[in-house]
């Protein structure tokens, strides 16, 4: 039998201020693994996170249906105040922005100390805010420990938020586009660093992105997301490599491979807002291969095969080669 996962998500549909930015999200991850949530701006991955890490009600936002378990937790039964005994011990945030994310006016040594003060108080403060980052692998972490987050690199930032968010030793880290407005040299530094912790530490994560390329690099899992729904999970092998939905081919054929005179693939149209969703399948409107079938009714994940779901009426057809879903620009 295969383990209990470490982290469930099951239905979970989030309401905030009468509309629902995410309708239904389903995934599960297993210590020591890495899902990645991929999909265009505005599909409900960021919300995602918020119902993961207990700040949905900072926003105004509530879960109003499905479940979330973190072992035998269920999170979206926590108070406040059971927030305070699981957030940053058990589950962790990195959020995007890394200079956003770091008081501008306190050093980071101070910022770590209060963090382990915190989160780790059986610690001593210093020598644990040097082993953070050491542990990050921060160069001259000494020294660092003196400076402004604006006296920093992006890549020294980002192992800061990431050094803070391992303060509290959590079996989950929450990474929402931590490779956002790096170099790619640093971007890969930042995600050797991520798998390096996976392994050394047996920890679960969930890596936000927009780039399929950075999935492919770290996660064995992906999720892609589009109007608020998950539409195909797996492994991440499977998913990249044999899509079953067509907004994941879609997504797959956009990437800009970036050789002089390519041409740039794009998806028509635009993803829906929150107040216009179409009847049916959301992704109908873009679908080159949509029937009948898909303008009435709403599609659910289903079981493809070992672990690979989509929530697509015609995923199991074997012949896909009916349409490409992306026009060509130059």
């Amino acid at each position: 039998m295969s383990p209990s996962p470490l982290l469930d998500v099951s239905g979970l549909a989030i309401e905030l201020h009468g509309r629902m930015p995410v309708t239904e999200a389903t995934f599960s991850l297993s210590e020591g693994s890495c899902i990645g949530l991929v999909g265009e701006t505005g599909c409900g991955k960021t919300m995602t996170c918020r119902a993961l890490t207990g700040m949905l009600s900072r926003i105004g936002a509530v879960a109003c249906a499905g479940r979330v378990l973190l072992g035998d937790v269920d999170l979206l039964g926590l108070s406040e105040r059971g927030w305070g005994e699981i957030r940053g011990r058990q589950v962790a945030l990195v959020p995007q922005g890394s200079l956003s994310g770091l008081n501008p006016v306190r050093r980071v040594g101070k910022q770590l100390r209060e963090a382990v003060a915190t989160l780790d108080p059986g610690s001593d403060a210093r020598s644990r805010s040097l082993e953070l980052l050491t542990q990050v692998h921060m160069p001259n972490p000494e020294g660092v420990l003196g400076l402004y987050p604006h006296e920093l690199s992006g890549g020294m930032r980002q192992r800061v938020m990431i050094a803070l968010g391992l303060a509290g030793r959590p079996k989950l880290l929450v990474a929402d586009e931590p490779t956002t407005a790096v170099d790619v040299t640093v971007q890969r530094g930042i995600l050797e660093l991520l798998q390096e912790l996976r392994d050394t530490t047996g920890m679960a994560q969930v890596l936000v992105t927009h780039d399929l390329g950075v999935v492919q690099s770290i996660a064995n899992l992906v999720a892609v997301m589009y109007a608020g729904a998950v539409v195909e999970s797996g492994q991440a092998a499977d998913v990249l490599t044999t899509p079953r939905h067509p907004y994941t081919r879609a997504l797959l054929e956009a990437r800009l491979m970036g050789e002089p005179g390519a041409l740039i693939v794009t998806i028509p149209g635009n993803a829906p807002g929150l107040d216009d969703r179409p009847s049916g399948c959301p992704f109908n409107p873009r679908c080159p291969i949509a029937v009948k079938k898909c303008l009435r009714e709403t599609p659910h994940l289903e079981e493809l095969g070992a672990m690979h779901l989509a929530a697509c009426w015609r995923a199991a057809e074997e012949d896909r080669d009916e349409g490409r879903v992306m026009r060509q620009v130059r």
